[in-house]
Order: C-alpha cells, then sequence, then structure tokens
C-alpha cells in the first residue's frame, strides 16, 4: 500500500501534461489575440488614411473651384472649370 505521499507524488505527475497542455493552449490563445489585434489597428490604419485621403482631395478640389469661381467673376473670364 503506498504511502501519504507516494500518492501525493503521483497526483502531482499524473497532473503534470495537463498542466502543459493547459499553459500551452493559453499561450498560442494570447498569441491569436494578440495577431488578430495587430490586424485589427493596421485595417483601422489602413481605413484612417484612406478618409484622410479623400478629404484632403475634396477639400483641394473645393477650394480650387471656388477659387476659379472668383477669379471668374473677377475678371469675367471663362472658369477653367468649364462651367
Amino acid at each position: 500500500m503506498p504511502t501519504f505521499l507516494e500518492s501525493i507524488g503521483a497526483i502531482f505527475v499524473a497532473s503534470l501534461p495537463g498542466v502543459a497542455v493547459a499553459l500551452l493552449s493559453h499561450f498560442l490563445q494570447q498569441r491569436r489575440d494578440n495577431l488578430n489585434l495587430q490586424r485589427l489597428y493596421a485595417s483601422a490604419h489602413r481605413l484612417l488614411a484612406l478618409e484622410v485621403g479623400n478629404n484632403l482631395a475634396r477639400m483641394r478640389y473645393s477650394t480650387y473651384t471656388k477659387l476659379a469661381t472668383a477669379v471668374q467673376q473677377v475678371t469675367g473670364a471663362p472658369s477653367p472649370m468649364g462651367q
């Protein structure tokens, strides 16, 4: 009949593979979460860059149109915008 300490030791040794699998699983889940977060940040960065670029282009076009209209009104020349 095994002693009490031998029984505790056997339980401890038997639980080691389960603990190793749990730690590995936790590590892989953390890694997967970090990669997904990096993808999310990269996607948000791209989307924001596109939005800022479009807003800048729209602002430049609007400013150019207003200036061209103002020049046309002052000089009476035809608008370079073809209007």
